[in-house]
């Protein structure tokens, strides 16, 4: 089990934002990925003051795929938009939300994450934290709001 610690995340979402706004991409909204995302997402949108916007999207555990329409419509319009999930593991619900918003080109969509996965190759965040290679290290990343 690999913990990621309030003061990590913390640390995680300082050094996301400043290379964002290095990046001076303005991010028209973001949107949060639930459940994993959610706080990530409120702490970007808190420290880039940028709207936030939730997706339900699970690949894994509850299969269930909700997106807004209008948000659909805003990646259309080429709005800057910046998705957000705790980890990107295998990539495919990102990649799913992504390909789920019907893009022939995506160099308004960004993605933020603490964990990237280096071992897959579905997506490939813009920023991130922390990297784990998932060929070598197996354990699960248990992130500080997930303890019961």
């Amino acid at each position: 089990l690999m913990e990621y610690t309030v003061d990590e995340v913390q640390e995680g979402i300082h050094s996301i934002c400043s290379e964002i706004r290095k990046s001076e991409m303005g991010f028209d909204f973001i949107v949060s990925i639930s459940r994993g995302g959610l706080i990530p997402g409120v702490l970007m949108s808190h420290d880039l003051e940028i709207p936030l916007r939730v997706v339900e999207w699970s690949t894994r555990d509850t299969g269930f795929k909700l997106c807004p329409e209008d948000i659909k419509l805003s990646a259309q319009q080429g709005k800057n938009i910046l998705i957000v999930d705790d980890i990107a593991d295998s990539g495919l619900t990102i990649r799913e939300l992504i390909d789920s918003w019907e893009l022939e080109d995506t160099p308004n969509i960004k993605v933020a994450c603490l964990v990237y996965n280096t071992a897959q190759d579905a997506v490939k965040p813009d920023y991130y934290h922390r990297t784990i290679n998932r060929n070598v290290y197996k354990n699960w990343v248990n992130f500080w709001w997930e303890k019961k």
